[in-house]
């Protein structure tokens, strides 16, 4: 086998691990909770970007989404991150950046 393909391999096999890494978050409606507030609808984009379609004050302005291995991170418009949430049996769990619990139930 020659290096190029050996390489070639390689670089599909990373790849296709991105893709279905993120496979997992898909753009929708989800309901977001921080703390005991009631829940928020969140708005997910295929573009990345993200908002909250109802007032959900204790969380701040939510601009875009990433997608992380294990889940995905919620950021602000200056991209400082707002909440870091895990993928669950149900939901999406996590915590704020001010140490709040945050679930996003799909």
């Amino acid at each position: 086998m020659s290096l190029r393909l050996r390489l070639a391999g390689v670089v599909v096999c990373a790849i296709a691990g991105a893709v279905s890494a993120e496979a997992g978050v898909r753009a929708g409606y989800y309901l977001l909770t921080v703390g005991s507030t009631p829940p928020c609808k969140l708005s997910l984009a295929g573009d990345g970007t993200a908002s909250l379609t109802e007032s959900c004050n204790k969380l701040g302005a939510v601009a875009r989404w990433n997608a992380t291995a294990a889940g995905f991170d919620l950021v602000d418009g200056n991209g400082t991150a707002l909440a870091s949430l895990k993928d669950g049996n149900d939901a999406y769990t996590g915590r704020t950046a001010g140490g709040q619990r945050v679930m996003v139930a799909r």
